[in-house]
């Protein structure tokens, strides 16, 4: 209920809340394969498993939970080579109707298959960070899993459950060989078929990690219900819910910030002041109304031929009043990225700390709720993706 991740994406409506529903019922119907196999129970499974592959294909693994679950419950009655056979033909048979499932959702992928083929290739060069593209510069030089637990957990979970998770998690498996639990071993199954992906590709995405969410508070809670005192819970639940709260208030009860820096400009910024600004940013269109002469600058290919670009940036520059930057998003990755993008470091670098002419004479207000919700610094503390969308942080610079 108080999960800062799982209200963030209820309200983004993405794909992540479709895998993360029908992730949980994969599990809880292998659980009812465990103790006993129905053809009712293996028809269901294939359902859902073909509508995950409807939601995203890429998920494909996850065909390894139900087939364990049968091979679990084979296992202790009948030899190992007819358990190994009976699995392969059940798993067959959900493969099958979920082959079916897949078939009438996404028919496009047979009547167009050049562009199915097309778009997977496009996605796992992607994926695999062959294909660099603007949106994916905050993952140079990020480390698998420490990523996650540093700059996207604490987020979705809040710092003090992440904490608790990774203890929880050791004793999750440490139980599972002490008693042999199938539940256990199927819940860490779950986890790490949705985690390991998303923690070694090239697409970090905090939207990735949301479909472990359930998982990972199933492992702490089955933890904290063995070790952790009701006063100890009391804390945890309080905390949970300041950080929920503090998120709710920073990104639905107070203004969108891009429509409250836009305001601010329509009072401070004369009309046709000439206003210089960044590509690829849905940020900007607020500010279309009250100022008319932005122009747009491709910031994000400074480093590309940049002798042709810094030199059109500085004639933009020369003439431009104002420059407003519609989010964090370009200006964390270069900040970050020093030897990576030398150029778009200095440009940033630079128009901060005043050396460009310029003077900060806004940028979006950060209040104690908002502190909270991203740790004191809305802009470096998490993956970018965490509030780019429901609550950038707006930047507009003045020439002196």
């Amino acid at each position: 209920t108080f999960s800062v991740g799982l209200i963030q994406f209820a309200h983004f409506g993405t794909f992540e809340m479709w895998f993360t529903f029908l992730g949980v019922w994969l599990l809880y119907f292998s659980l009812d394969l465990v103790k006993k196999i129905k053809p009712r129970t293996i028809f269901i499974v294939g359902i859902i498993f073909g509508l995950l592959m409807s939601t995203k294909i890429s998920f494909f693994p996850l065909i390894m939970l139900p087939t364990v679950s049968i091979f679990m419950n084979l296992y202790s009655k009948k030899k190992i080579y007819f358990t190994i056979l009976a699995t392969i033909l059940k798993s067959i048979t959900i493969l099958c109707v979920s082959f079916l499932v897949f078939i009438l959702t996404n028919p496009y992928v047979f009547l167009d298959f050049s562009s199915f083929a097309s778009s997977m290739k496009y996605e796992s060069s992607l994926a695999i960070g062959t294909l660099p593209v603007f949106y994916t510069g905050e993952f140079f030089n990020s480390i698998p899993i420490v990523f996650q637990f540093i700059k996207i957990y604490p987020f979705l979970l809040n710092p003090l459950l992440t904490f608790l998770f990774i203890p929880s998690f050791v004793y999750m498996l440490i139980l599972y060989f002490k008693k042999g639990n199938p539940f256990h071993l199927l819940l860490i199954t779950c986890f790490l078929l949705l985690f390991i992906p998303q923690a070694f590709l090239f697409a970090k995405w905090t939207r990735y990690i949301a479909p472990t969410l359930p998982f990972a508070y199933l492992i702490i809670a089955i933890a904290v219900e063995k070790f952790i005192k009701k006063s100890a819970l009391i804390i945890i639940i309080v905390i949970s819910v300041i950080f929920a709260i503090s998120y709710f208030i920073t990104a639905f009860v107070r203004q969108d910030s891009r429509i409250e820096a836009s305001l601010w400009a329509k009072e401070n910024i004369p009309t046709q002041s000439i206003v210089l600004s960044e590509v690829y940013d849905m940020g900007i269109v607020p500010f279309n109304q009250y100022l008319s002469n932005i122009t747009l600058f491709n910031f994000y290919d400074l480093d590309q031929a940049p002798e042709i670009k810094n030199a059109q940036l500085n004639n933009l520059l020369s003439e431009s009043e104002y420059v407003i930057l519609p989010s964090q998003r370009i200006l964390k990755i270069r900040l970050v990225n020093t030897d990576k993008f030398p150029y778009g470091y200095k440009f940033y670098n630079e128009l901060i700390n005043g050396r460009l002419g310029y003077k900060k004479i806004y940028e979006t207000p950060c209040d104690i709720f908002c502190k909270i919700t991203y740790l004191g610094d809305p802009i470096f503390s998490f993956e970018q993706t965490v509030n780019v969308f429901d609550r950038p942080t707006i930047f507009i610079f003045k020439k002196e």
